[in-house]
């Protein structure tokens, strides 16, 4: 793959979008989310990612395959890390996320047959009333990582949808 070296939120918002392997060279502030319709792997590179927007990290169709790898931190003072939706798959391949208060469901956020998979990091959440992660009618998959609540250590990790319509649609897997 061709990697895309970027130091400002346009160039990374423009190459996310097109996919391919994205790699910051500088710290950069989120002014809007990121959509990925195509197979993007986004590499930390020991950089950090902020912002104040709804959420980060957008994959909202089938041919969606947004990664996040490596050491660096994601850090997050509202809204959704990220919106998994219509087939779409959101992976994390490492990395730290502080996950500030959201008033929505919770911070990473899966629905209609969307798929998250965390296969490692460290989620620290400073929200006393809101799941790290959240699913409806969709799939989350957890085969490592640590996960904590700093605000409300009883807090639930993870939540899912209660609408009887989805009961058989959706699942949560933790090895």
């Amino acid at each position: 793959k061709n990697a895309y070296y970027v130091a400002t939120y346009d160039e990374f918002y423009t190459e996310v979008y097109y996919g391919g392997m994205v790699i910051p060279t500088a710290d950069i502030a989120l002014s809007n989310f990121l959509v990925s319709p195509n197979e993007t792997d986004i590499y930390l590179n020991g950089k950090n990612i902020t912002g104040q927007t709804n959420f980060f990290f957008y994959a909202p169709i089938e041919s969606a395959l947004l990664s996040i790898n490596g050491e660096g931190t994601v850090t997050t003072s509202t809204g959704y890390v990220s919106m998994v939706t219509s087939g779409g798959t959101f992976v994390v391949n490492g990395g730290t996320f502080n996950l500030g208060n959201t008033n929505e469901k919770a911070h990473f956020y899966t629905q209609n047959s969307g798929k998250t998979i965390i296969n490692g990091g460290t989620f620290i959440s400073n929200d006393a009333n809101t799941p790290i992660l959240y699913c409806i009618n969709g799939f989350i998959e957890i085969n490592g990582g640590f996960f904590q609540n700093t605000a409300n250590s009883e807090q639930a990790l993870l939540s899912m949808g209660d609408n009887i319509n989805y009961v058989n649609n959706q699942k949560i897997t933790l090895s």
